[in-house]
């Protein structure tokens, strides 16, 4: 079958048509969005592969041997904020496989945004403080079950 140039012009005529509407189709909707809806949609698309690289980052700066006890501490953090100050056996009957964190902790806090990353982006810096901050709060917790006891 042989087509002349009348049949090859109106074929690709139909595709320049196709591709020029599904063009028009796609960006409809961007016409549609303000400024700012537009930027959090291109923000949340590039943010999800970098939180879960800053996650990783954090549980990479501690030794493989702790890295179990740090997910625990990432896993409970909601239910530790949302609790009022508890002593330490009433959070080790809470969770008797994680260390006593205090509830009102500020680098507690900031972990649960870790956990809630879907609105939240963190730069590699604050993730670096964050982690540091955890460091610490381990510390700090170690000092308050030495004090109870």
């Amino acid at each position: 079958m042989s087509l002349n140039k009348k049949q090859i012009g109106t074929i690709i005529f139909i595709l320049i048509i196709v591709m020029v509407s599904l063009a028009i189709i796609k960006t409809i909707p961007k016409m549609f969005m303000n400024e700012d809806t537009a930027q959090i949609s291109m923000t949340e698309e590039k943010a999800e592969p970098q939180m879960i690289k800053n996650v990783e980052k954090i549980l990479g700066e501690f030794p493989l041997d702790e890295r179990h006890n740090i997910e625990a501490i990432l896993n409970k953090s909601v239910e530790l904020i949302n609790m009022p100050t508890s002593t330490p056996n009433e959070m080790a009957a809470l969770s008797p496989d994680t260390e006593y964190i205090p509830s009102d902790s500020f680098a507690l806090s900031k972990l649960n945004g870790l956990l809630n990353m879907d609105h939240t982006f963190f730069s590699d810096d604050q993730v670096i403080e964050y982690a540091s901050e955890l460091d610490a709060l381990n510390i700090a917790v170690a000092d308050q079950i030495q004090c109870a006891e």
